[in-house]
Parts: structure tokens; sequence; C-alpha cells
């Protein structure tokens, strides 16, 4: 089997394209120091770049060859020659235009440069032919070609002819034109009026750019704020990469690092997100975006290092050194991409096996949707065939989790590292009939949303559940009471109950155990401190000092301005806390308030044949006045630090941290190396202390170390204590139905209110899915359970005859607005007027309630059921494209739900889907799906199992698995890793895209006119 250079797929790598060989005419140093230059510098892919010359590429490859087999040569060169062979070399050919053009300013004499990248796969004598071949004043370059000072000075060319020789079939497809455009001999320059149609000429045969300006860069990927991306490609072809190079001509320069416009060094590096190839270069022409990153870092990489726990770094499937099993099956061990990895491959041939085996190690809780772990496939004859088998998960922070084997299932109690997504289960969701809330489609809806609130907002919940619960709780309550005898505190012994299970406790220590890694993870990643700039010598010492006594000064500010914004947050956590919890015993006051008028009635009637005033015994005094006095001093405070923390206001703390900040840095931009990198430690290691703080918690703060200890040791040592406590006060709460379930109602509006401000903000779920959230009081079983369970319709009455009536009750309830209290009141009167008269006519006779209702209920249960409005729910809804939950297609619920789990989910835990595609129409999978994958796999890691490799390369994955079965070779399934660029993943793709086209063909012939 032939395997991929690169099997982790494309990764963020430094490239230098523009490197000076001592070929050049003016660079400095020898051929020897250049190898300990291109040795010493972590550069993966470099350009050795020369005027009109490939004869520095030509001599270095030579002596990388001569090195081999060579034992006299210097120990410390011959290492420097072994790693600059693990590098990328490409020749790329640094030429003038021979046009002398007018600039911006008026003045005359530019001179256009261009580079031609060729691959190392061209033969080098053929380039060096092409040159030689050039014409200067109708002579060629000929013998020439060895004069560097004259390739510099003196030789000039037509860009358009060179293009045209370039179109050989010697060149075909090895060849990338690089157009610098804001740099010494950049087309920058030209000026657009007198040369418009040269300078959009030029940009349209040039592959890529050469500008490491933000603005430029955006503009060339489409990106402007005045123009559309469809009239940039009018202009320029189509969209293309900006590139850089350190444009090095000296040994003693770094390279990989690039210059400002006075060829100042600068902290910026060109990544390249591709493998290291001139396959890789091309396809970064061909993902110009998503591809390059000019910056000291990659976002990606820090979001990596910051949460190693959260990123899969290899799977190893073997079969276990205790089997005797012949067949092969597993033996795999496989890196895994920290982007979009597509695994890829025709039907059967082992894409879930993988993703269910994944899944396993991280214990999803959708093993029942498996589709080849399962009792009829792997897991035949009681999972014998499967005991063979173990696989174990790799994460990023260097602790491996397993091995499991493959007939083992998740522990119930054990912590969901992965989010898994299986077809079946998607399909499952997606048709299912259910469309309450406890379906399973509103309830993974919720548990996303839930990950998008804002920690205040969560009131220190661990779930949706558990925050509606928290919020709602005691109206729920109070609404119980006025039907039945509310249990209010049943729930809540329930609740604790379940802490006493055994998996609770588990989950806890797991909890623990998990943070306590991260914690050592955290102290092992300490940052390291570099000299200190006070054992510098004394002149530096006096350079740094003043500039050191400011940064201190500020620096101190700034540590009290960020404790103070600490502060501040917690506070608002706590206030908005204290103002649920002063809600909550708003609803408590009222409950008893009514409790207590309904004891004194039932009392009055009592005491009045023995001659007592209930009034005397018992009174009640509820001043309300210290509540509102401290609601509006919460109100107060709340606002005060919202404003304290708000990034606008300029009197705020966090206006005044940036501001500092900025103050910080452009002092620290005075500083040198050493002492700029010192003050970089100070920073990183308040930022560590920091993190240190957030791991260890308090008691207070969920998911930290000292909130779990507390939580164990509660359970373990109070809460059977605290259970007794609650069965001994019980307590029976009173409450007004409808308020409640208008309550409930706005409780949902208050905690989706963040969703609907995500949709607002974002373009992409606003606009290509026009997804809107809202909540209402409805009715959802009167129309039903009136005539089912309360009213004969084969009676005289305004509703008798089964037809007649169910249009006379649409029609009354047609009238009436659910979300209006008094309109539901209404409601209800005028359907007992029409059951005490009959409305069939204007003679309006009057009627027996009683004779219209059904043998097996009473007058009472008919008014208990009317006034008690069990028909009506308070309802949160989601609607896509203005079509409610209800109304949607299975294809729209799982592109809807997939947008969720993608685009609005807070997890960083891996994810993983298995052949989303399956249950999406084509339209949804290529406009609407793909772009959220884009988005998404900048900050995850998504695992994607796909039958259409289109799919592996519209969102263009860094990593692509290709998996076969091979029946003949003992049943054994191999997977081949690598980019998509990789020739031989590359031919892979192809490969299983012929295999669809007969069916293209096919469809084509029968649909032709």
């Amino acid at each position: 089997m032939v395997l991929a250079k690169f099997p982790k797929g494309s990764e963020w790598r430094k490239w230098d394209l523009h490197v000076h060989s001592p070929a050049s005419y003016n660079f400095s140093g020898s051929w020897e120091e250049f190898i300990f230059q291109l040795a010493r510098h972590d550069c993966s892919l470099i350009g050795i770049n020369d005027y009109f010359s490939v004869d520095g590429y030509k001599h270095l490859k030579s002596i990388l060859q001569e090195s081999e087999g060579n034992p006299s040569a210097d120990q410390d060169y011959s290492e420097a020659i072994n790693i600059v062979k693990t590098k990328k070399l490409l020749p790329v050919v640094e030429c003038r235009m021979n046009n002398i053009l007018q600039n911006r300013h008026g003045r005359s004499g530019v001179r256009i440069n261009f580079h031609i990248i060729f691959s190392d796969e061209v033969d080098i004598d053929n380039v060096e032919t092409f040159i030689k071949s050039l014409k200067i004043n109708d002579e060629m370059i000929g013998s020439k070609y060895l004069d560097p000072k004259f390739l510099l000075n003196d030789v000039s060319v037509s860009f358009n002819e060179i293009l045209l020789q370039l179109k050989s079939e010697t060149f075909k497809n090895k060849y990338l034109i690089w157009l610098p455009y804001d740099e010494y001999g950049g087309i920058d320059e030209i000026d657009p009026n007198s040369d418009k149609l040269l300078k959009t000429g030029l940009i349209k045969s040039a592959d890529l750019i050469g500008s490491s300006n933000e603005n430029q860069i955006n503009f060339f990927l489409g990106k402007h704020e005045k123009y559309s991306e469809q009239q940039i490609k009018d202009w320029i072809g189509k969209l293309k990469p900006c590139v850089k190079g350190s444009d090095s001509h000296n040994v003693k320069e770094e390279l990989g690092r690039l210059k400002d416009e006075k060829s100042r060094p600068t902290d910026k590096f060109f990544w390249a997100k591709a493998d290291p190839t001139f396959e890789g270069l091309c396809q970064i022409v061909h993902e110009p975006e998503d591809r390059i990153h000019i910056g000291k870092r990659p976002p990606k990489l820090d979001v990596v290092d910051s949460n190693k726990t959260f990123y899969i770094s290899r799977v190893r499937i073997k079969k276990k050194e205790s089997s005797s099993l012949r067949d092969k099956w597993f033996d795999c061990e496989l890196d895994l991409n920290h982007g979009l990895v597509a695994i890829i491959g025709n039907k059967g041939k082992g894409k879930s096996a993988l993703t269910d085996i994944i899944a396993l190690v991280g214990n999803t809780r959708k093993k029942e949707h498996f589709s080849f772990l399962t009792k009829d496939r792997f897991r035949i004859k009681s999972g014998r065939l499967a005991a063979n088998f173990e696989a174990s998960l790799l994460w990023e922070d260097g602790v491996e989790v397993g091995p499991i084997g493959l007939n083992e299932n998740p522990s119930p109690d054990s912590i969901e590292s992965t989010i898994y997504i299986p077809q079946s289960y998607l399909e499952e969701v997606c048709t299912e009939n259910n469309d309450s809330e406890k379906s399973l489609f509103q309830q993974e809806i919720q548990q996303v949303i839930f990950s998008h609130l804002d920690e205040a907002q969560k009131l220190e919940q661990n779930s949706m559940d558990e925050l509606i619960a928290y919020k709602t709780d005691e109206t729920k309550k109070q609404a119980k009471l006025l039907k039945i005898q509310l249990d209010e505190f049943n729930q809540k012994i329930v609740s604790l109950e379940q802490k006493l299970k055994p998996g609770y406790l588990k989950k806890l220590r797991e909890e623990l155990t998990n943070k306590m890694r991260q914690l050592e993870g955290h102290i092992s990643n300490k940052p390291h401190e570099p000299l200190n700039p006070e054992e510098l010598p004394e002149d530096a010492q006096a350079q740094f000092a003043s500039i050191r006594d400011q940064l201190s000064t500020k620096n101190t500010t700034l540590s009290s301005i960020e404790k103070e914004i600490l502060e501040a947050r917690e506070k608002r956590t706590k206030i908005y806390k204290n103002s649920a919890e002063i809600d909550n015993f708003k609803v408590k006051i009222s409950s008893f308030e009514g409790e207590f008028q309904s004891f004194m009635r039932d009392s009055a009637d009592i005491l009045m044949n023995v001659d007592l005033d209930i009034h005397e015994i018992v009174k009640l005094d509820i001043n309300r006045k210290p509540i509102e006095e401290l609601e509006e001093k919460i109100n107060q405070e709340r606002e005060r630090l919202e404003l304290s923390l708000s990034n606008e206001n300029e009197q705020s703390l966090v206006f005044r941290k940036n501001s500092l900040s900025s103050e910080i840095k452009a002092l620290e931009s005075k500083l040198n190396e050493p002492q700029r990198q010192y003050q970089e430690y100070l920073r990183a290691i308040s930022t560590w202390e920091k993190e240190k703080n957030e791991i260890e918690g308090s008691l207070e703060k969920p998911n930290t170390i000292k909130f779990y200890e507390h939580e164990i040791n509660y359970v373990e040592e109070e809460l059977e204590s605290k259970i007794e406590e609650l069965e001994s006060y019980r307590e029976v709460v009173a409450r007004n139905i409808y308020q409640c379930t208008s309550e409930i109602c706005k409780t949902y509006k208050q905690l989706f209110s963040g969703l609907q401000d995500l949709i607002d903000k974002s373009t992409l779920i606003k606009n290509d899915f026009r997804l809107s959230f809202g909540a209402s009081v409805v009715e959802f079983s009167l129309k039903h359970e009136f005539f089912e369970n309360y009213i004969s319709q084969g009676v005289t009455g305004s509703f008798c005859g089964k037809a007649d009536g169910e249009k006379k009750l649409d029609s009354l309830i047609s009238k009436y607005d659910f979300d209006n209290e008094d309109e539901v009141i209404q409601l209800v009167t005028d359907l007992i007027e029409h059951l005490k008269v009959d409305k069939r006519d204007d003679l309006g006779a009057k009627l027996s309630i009683e004779g219209q209702i059904k043998k097996a209920k009473s007058l009472q249960d008919l008014y208990n059921y009317l006034w008690s409005f069990d028909y009506l729910k308070p309802e949160y809804y989601l609607k896509l494209d203005e079509k409610h939950l209800t109304q949607l297609s299975p294809g729209e619920r799982g592109s809807l739900l997939l947008v969720f789990y993608l685009l609005i989910d807070q997890s960083r835990k891996p994810i993983i889907i298995d052949q989303p595609e399956g249950n999406l129409d084509n339209f949804t999978v290529y406009n609407l799906l793909f772009p959220v994958i884009k988005e998404v796999k900048r900050q995850r890691q998504i695992i994607m199992v796909t039958h259409s490799p289109n799919i592996a390369v519209v969102c263009d994955a860094e990593q692509v698995i290709h998996a076969e079965f091979d029946r003949l070779d003992g049943n054994n399934i191999t997977y081949t890793s690598g980019s998509i660029e990789d020739p031989v993943i590359n031919k892979h793709i192809i490969d299983v895209l012929e295999g669809t086209r007969p069916a293209f063909r096919k469809r084509d012939s029968k649909y032709q006119s």
C-alpha cells in the first residue's frame, strides 16, 4: 500500500518562499554558512530564489546529494545537511519586466518584479535552458547566465512572452506566478490612471500576490466594504492568496521572519496550512482564505494549545495480544488533524467503523445507534469477534484513554468526551412524531442553546432543564397547588435522591480527576522565565529604567483594574442569582398569601359556629417595601456593574483596561528584544496564575476543583440529613394558574433571548438559515378533550351534532388570544354561557349544563377543567424560514440540528458526524452545511464520514482518511491518511468519485432532450 507523505494532513507550518542563495550577486555569506542558515530556522518549505537563475538551487541540491556517504565531513555540518534534507526546497526565479512605467506619484522608471515558482519535480536543466534562451536586446542570455551581476542589473524581460513560453508541455502544471504588490518592484506603484489595464492584466495572470498588508489580503480574498466579491472577481479573474517571504540576502538573517517597508524585521511570519510541497502550494491557490496566515502565529494553534483536552491526537485500533484470531480486521494507528477530518471510501469499506470506535472510547451516549459495533455486524455471536480487538484515544495533552475492548459499552456514569451524531440517530431525531419539549429533537436543541448562555445567566446550573426548572420551579408549584395539592418538596427530594446514586458520586470524582489532570497539565506549562533585563549591562539598564518604571506603574494599575473587573463580574453573577432568588421569593409570598386567604375563608365558616372571629385569632402582615427597596438597590447596582464592564463606556473598567493595555504595548515596542521578552514573560505568568486560579475555583463556582471537592463532601457527609430535613418540612403553595403559565412563557423568552441575539448578529444564521425564536401560551387539547371527556354532542344544546358542535367550538376558540389573560377568562365565560343557553337560534333557550355532561363526569369536574387551564401550555418555538418545527421536513430538521451543533454549540468537544448528507438534500448540503463546517473547523475538531469525497474537497478538509476493506486478506480494514493535495489521497478521492460516474452518465442519458 502506498502511503501519503504527511498522514496527519494539512498542518500549519512556517514557509519562506523568498530566500536568496550565494548565487545571487548581492548575497552576503558562504555556501557552508548558507547550509547552516537553512538548517537552524524552522521553515518547512523554502523557495531558493535568485535573479534570472536556478544556479543556487541546482548547486544546493548537488551539495545535498554529494554529502551522502561522506563520513569525513564536519559533524555539525553533516547534521545541518541532514536537517536541510528534511525540508522541501523549491526553485524560484526572480525576474524583472522590461516595461518602464509611470508610478502613482508621476515619476517614471518603475520596474516591476515577478517570481516564477517551479515544482521540484521539474527537470532543473530545462528551467536553466529556458532562462538562457531569454533575449535582451535581441541577444540570448546564453553564457552570461553565470554572471550574477549581469543577471541582477542588466536583464529584463517581457512578462507576456515569459507566460507564453511557460505554457509549453515542458512546464505544464509545474509552475506558479508570484507577483509582488506593495513591496520593492511591486505593482502597487503602477499608476492606476495611466496603466489601469496593464495593472489588472498582470494581476489576472498571477497565481499569488506578494503582500502582508491586511487590507490588500482581504481585497484579494473578495472582502471589501465597497465592492462585492463578484466585482473583485471580475477585476482580478479569481480570488488570490497573498504570500510573503523574508527576502533574505544574508546568512545572518532569520529565515521566515518578514520585514517591513524599511526592511526591518517584524514579528510576522508566513504560515501555510498545507503539505510542504509544490502540490500544497497549489492547494493554497485553490483555497486562498483558510490556508494562509501572515502573523506571529495562526489562531488555531493557540486554540489547540489552550484546549489540549478537547483535541484527539491519535486513535489506535489493534488486536489484543491474547487473541488467537487469524483474521486481521484492525491494526492501525492514526494521527488526527485538529481541523476537519473527512473519512471517505465506498460503501461497506470501514468508514463508520472508525467513527463508531472513536465514539466508543469517547464514552458516547448513543451506542444504540452504532452501525458497525452492533450484534448483527462486528459484535456477532455475543461479541466474541469484537472481544479480540481493543482501541484507545491519545489526547493532545498526552493522556491516553483506553484500551477498551470493542465488545464493551461506554459506562453510563462516565463523562462524554466526544459528541457523536450517527446517521441513524440523526434520522430518528429528524423523523420522530413527538413534537413536545421532551422530544429528542427539542432536547438536542435545548442542550446546544444552554451551552451558549453566559455563565451569569446559567445561575450556576448544569443544564437547560435544570435552569428552566430553577427559574420556573416555584411558579409550577403554585399552579399545581390550585388544581390539587402540590407536593413542592417531593420534586426537590427526588432531585437530591438522584445524588445518592453511586453514578453521581462517581461522575463527581471523575470530574475532579479530570480537573486535577487539567491543573497538572497547566502547572507543567508554566512559562519559563527569560533573562531579567536587570541583569543586563548598566548602559542597557539605564535605557530601560525609565520605560521599566512606567511599565511597572502601568502594569500595577492594569493588575488592579483586572482585579476590579473580576470582582465586578463575580458581583454581577451574584446579582443575577440574587435577583432570581428574589423573584422566586416573591412567588413564594404570593403563594403563601393565597394559601392564607384560603385558610381564612375555610376557618371563618368553621369558627362562626362557636362564635369566634378568625380575624381576631390570626392576622397576616406582609410588608413588601423592603423587597421593593432591595430590588431597586439591586437594579441600580446591576446597571452600575454593566456600565463598568461595557466596552463602549469610556469610564468603564474594560475601556480603561484596553486603553492601558495599548499604552503598555506602545511602551514595550520601545524595548529591545530581551526587555520585550521579559515583559511578555511577566504578562504570561500573570495570565498563567489567573488560569490556575480559575481551575482551582471556589466552592460556589461549578466545574472547578474546590467545587467538586465540596460537592463530594456534601454528598458523603450532608446529603442524607438534608433529605430528612426536607421530608420534615413540606409546604403547599397556591397559585394563579394562568399567571403561572404566562410567567413560565416570559421565562422562556428571557432564557432564549441570547439565542435571538446570536441569530440577529450572525449573517449566516439569520439570512442563509432564516431562523427566528419566540414563546407564547397556546391551546393544545381543548378542542379534543371538551367533547371527548365532558360534553355530549348527542343532546340539545349549543354544541349539538358532531360536525356542527365542533364548528361552533372552533369558532369560539378562534375569537380569543391565549396570550391575553382577560380574553382567556372571557373564553371560559363564553363557553359556560353557551352551555347555559342554546345559541343555535335567536330564541336562546336556557339549558341544563348537567344534562349535557357525560355520565362519567360531574359539573364540578367540568368547572375544574375549564378554570384550571389544563388545556393551555407555555411553548417556546424555533422557526426555520417562517416554518414551525412541526412543519419542517426531515431534511430541514437535520440541517437545523447540525447548525445548532456546529455553529451555536459552545462545547469544545470533538464532534463526530456520520454521513450528514444522507439526511439532507443537495441544496442544503452545498449551500448551508458547507459554509458552517468551514467556519466551525477553525475552532473545533470535526471528524466526518461521507460517501461523497466532494464534501471533503468543497469543505477543504485538512485531513482525508480513505477506508478500504479486503475480505480476501483476512477481512483486513486499512486506512490511508493524508491531505487533499497529497497525490495518494488525491487519487483515492478521484477513484471513489469515479465509482459514481456511471450513475451520473446513466442519469444524463435518461434526461437528454
